[in-house]
């Protein structure tokens, strides 16, 4: 065994416990800030640890934003300070007003969703209007990995034609924004368009 891992006082340790080794954990966050040149470039899915502490190594190294998996997540990563979250999976259920409630409750932080299909905008784009919120939107096309969204150029084209005309005629308080940038960058390896609730 690395002896790097070995716990001083083990007999004393009330089980289960969960352990960190914050020297390992810093040394890796800043390993990855080396090999991207910075961490300009790195949305960290905080899924990985659900950690308060880690997250604040990770900013305190210089992260500035993250990626999330659960409205859950986001809100914990909101409390922490992040002002850039993604929500990396789509809103569906009663999850919408959830994360309307974030963006009210944080006007300062830049949340974004992803969606893969034009249902999915509907009850985030009610939420956003009950709560008086903009929330960012990514479209979620495939890019090769066969996980999610529309397989096809043509069927991504016909999407955002779909999601354009809901955006703009069917839904009030949703327009597209595909002529402007979202507010952050898109996660790497996932091309997306984006669209904006309005208030």
């Amino acid at each position: 065994m690395d002896a790097t891992y070995r716990i001083r006082n083990v007999d004393s340790l009330g089980t289960p416990a969960l352990v960190f080794y914050e020297a390992k954990i810093r040394r890796n966050i800043a390993r990855m800030g080396e090999i991207l040149g910075g961490f300009g470039r790195l949305r960290p899915h905080i899924k990985t640890h659900k950690c308060r502490e880690i997250l604040d190594m990770q900013m305190q190294s210089g992260v500035t934003r993250v990626k999330c998996a659960t409205p859950k997540e986001a809100h914990f990563a909101a409390q922490a300070g992040v002002r850039d979250i993604l929500l990396a999976y789509p809103i569906v259920g009663p999850l919408a007003p959830h994360v309307a409630a974030i963006q009210r409750d944080y006007p300062e932080v830049a949340l974004q969703v992803l969606v893969d299909h034009p249902a999915q905008l509907e009850p985030l784009s009610r939420a956003c209007a009950a709560a008086g919120v903009e929330v960012g939107v990514l479209v979620d096309v495939n890019s090769g990995m066969n996980r999610t969204g529309p397989r096809q150029v043509a069927r991504r084209l016909h999407w955002w034609s779909r999601f354009g005309r809901r955006a703009a005629c069917d839904s009030r308080d949703c327009i597209p924004t595909a002529a402007r940038p979202p507010r952050a960058a898109p996660a790497i390896g996932r091309p997306s368009t984006a669209a904006r609730c309005k208030r």
